[in-house]
């Protein structure tokens, strides 16, 4: 239940990054934005060595996207057994 998808995105700002995300996610995600909770991880930042995007840099992103009712469903489990889920 939990969608895992790696992107190479431009290079960019970590502020133009975080707008982005949301509009890069739309296309893998089968489910409303807002029912998802979304979260991304930058791997690296590469340069195409082909040549064939003319040695610009770019980004190696983890995007991971999962139902917010998923989410609440396991926190609710743990909660149960007297812990705090703090991740």
């Amino acid at each position: 239940m939990v969608i895992v998808k790696r992107l190479s995105l431009p290079a960019m700002s970590d502020a133009e990054l975080s707008e982005a995300i949301p509009w890069e996610a739309e296309q893998y995600i089968p489910f409303d934005l807002a029912d998802v909770q979304l979260d991304y991880q930058v791997m690296g930042r590469e340069t195409d060595k082909s040549g064939a995007d003319g040695g610009k840099p770019g980004l190696d992103v983890l995007l991971v996207a999962a139902r917010k009712e998923r989410i609440d469903d396991r926190a609710g489990v743990i909660a149960q057994t007297g812990r705090r889920p703090v991740v």
